[in-house]
């Protein structure tokens, strides 16, 4: 704000009188001036005083709008320090988890490898005779790789064998049996892991997983690839033959 300062009163015209009355006029002009000089002064001090005392509202105003400002940092980062510990947590749990459940797949494939070394030594039948001129299979090849061909070929054979022998038992051949209802199937069908199963049964687990994501695996609980299900004509003829031999409709 600007100061409202009022003009000098001009010196007075002095010539023409005496020298005293010069020295009155001259002094009457100097009382006014000093007069005027300490209005100008006290209004100074106040105008001063207002915009100090406006100076300091706004500079505590400042620092108020900064604290509140710092303050809502600092929370978010807590929140954000919060986020990321929780998340470190539940991935630890997951690892943890993860773990735990390879240990238990890792003892239960242990645990069906040694069944199979055991299941290597009779029919899948039950039938303890081997057909004629059969080797041994190693408990190596039971568990992936190359082998497994040879052992679907050679559980396929002991089973043909058995449905031949009347010391077997009447239970179907495990490889004509569905995995998940466990009968005999009558529409079989193969999935994209490579698994025969029951069409019906396989056709409601992959329905009932969404479209957007991939269904698992039954017997494995890997992700299939596709939904694609191809009719497994082999073992549909299998299935026929073994009904027509036992009788069964």
């Amino acid at each position: 704000q600007k100061l409202h300062i009022a003009p000098l009163p001009e010196l007075p015209d002095t010539d023409s009188k005496s020298a005293s009355e010069r020295i009155t006029v001259l002094q009457d002009w100097l009382d006014q001036a000093a007069i005027m000089s300490r209005e100008i002064e006290t209004e100074f001090g106040t105008k001063r005083a207002t915009v100090e005392k406006q100076g300091a509202m706004d500079r505590k105003d400042t620092e108020d709008a900064v604290q509140r400002i710092r303050c809502r940092f600092e929370e978010r980062d807590k929140a954000r320090q919060s986020w990321v510990s929780g998340m470190q947590r539940r991935v630890l749990e997951w690892n943890e988890g993860l773990i735990e459940r390879r240990s238990l797949v890792q003892k239960q494939l242990s645990h069906v490898v040694r069944h199979l070394a055991q299941a290597n030594e009779s029919t899948p039948c039950g039938n303890k005779k081997r057909p004629p001129g059969e080797a041994s299979l190693p408990a190596s090849s039971l568990s992936g790789g190359g082998g497994g061909v040879k052992a679907a070929s050679i559980v396929t054979a002991r089973c043909l064998y058995c449905a031949n022998n009347k010391d077997t038992q009447k239970a179907p051949p495990s490889h004509l049996v569905c995995p998940v209802t466990l009968e005999m199937m009558v529409d079989p069908v193969v999935a994209a892991d490579g698994h025969t199963y029951e069409r019906a049964a396989i056709t409601k687990i992959v329905a009932n997983t969404p479209l957007d994501r991939k269904p698992r695996s039954p017997m494995t609980n890997e992700l299939m690839d596709h939904r694609i299900l191809i009719p497994a004509v082999t073992i549909r003829v299998l299935v026929q033959e073994y009904k027509e031999r036992r009788g069964i409709d």
